[in-house]
């Protein structure tokens, strides 16, 4: 559950992207390599689609993150 404010409330959302969304779950023909299919849309709204490789979730996420942005996210 998120923090409350001091008056006792939950805050408003801060936007640090636009809308990512998780379309499918990924691996390779020997079940390995597992990723997640993301969806997205730049700034010029054109849509991007990009097969992130779970293994980059392992370290601090500087790597996905490049990715991303140099995206257009």
């Amino acid at each position: 559950m998120p923090a409350l404010n001091s008056k006792g409330e939950q805050p408003e959302p801060i936007w640090v992207c636009s809308p990512l969304e998780i379309v499918a779950i990924t691996r390779d023909d020997n079940n390995e390599n597992h990723g997640k299919m993301l969806r997205f849309y730049d700034y010029d709204e054109v849509e991007h689609c990009w097969s992130m490789p779970l293994e980059l979730l392992g370290g601090d996420g500087t790597a996905y993150r490049q990715t991303l942005l140099s995206m257009g996210l």
